[in-house]
């Protein structure tokens, strides 16, 4: 039986656990990288769908592994989001942010993320069906998989500038 985004999450939040991140902004742009890779290679086979780019700009899949490729992306994203995301915001506090403020990031990305997450589920759902709807949707500009990406990217981007503001000087 194939793992729900949630499931996925939950095992990511409980593996990381045992090996917790010891530095949060660090974290933070390591999954802010990975997501912008992700999101790169998602508008790479959109352009090559659209006969706008070449399959040689295709980084992570090879274009007869794009539907495979496509149907893992919402159960890896919620990965990244379980064991590198939301584990950087507790981590903060490492990286000199207070702790009462970490406690108010941590909450509150604790609640995006959840919705993030429903989203992938829903994604995942939807990339199930035969893979054609989606291609038609990338051909028109937009994937399935752009929303919660973004969504993550802005909740990351936003800790990074709020920890730069709040982050008292060496």
């Amino acid at each position: 039986m194939k793992l729900t985004c949630n499931q996925v999450f939950q095992d990511a939040i409980n593996a990381r656990r045992i090996n917790p991140p010891c530095e949060g902004i660090r974290k933070l742009e390591e999954g802010r990288h990975t997501l912008l890779g992700i999101l790169e290679e998602i508008q790479a086979i959109g352009a090559y769908k659209r006969r706008q780019g070449s399959k040689y700009r295709l980084q992570m899949c090879q274009p007869d592994e794009i539907p495979s490729w496509m149907r893992t992306i919402p159960a890896s994203i919620s990965y990244v989001l379980g064991r590198t995301v939301l584990p950087a915001f507790g981590a903060l506090g490492a990286d000199g942010v207070p702790p009462a403020e970490v406690a108010v990031l941590k909450e509150h990305a604790s609640e995006q993320i959840k919705d993030i997450v429903a989203k992938l589920d829903r994604a995942q759902q939807t990339l199930s069906r035969p893979i054609n709807e989606e291609y038609k949707r990338m051909k028109a500009g937009s994937s399935t998989l752009v929303a919660p990406i973004l969504e993550a990217l802005c909740l990351i981007d936003a800790a990074l500038r709020t920890t730069a503001d709040i982050k008292p000087t060496r």
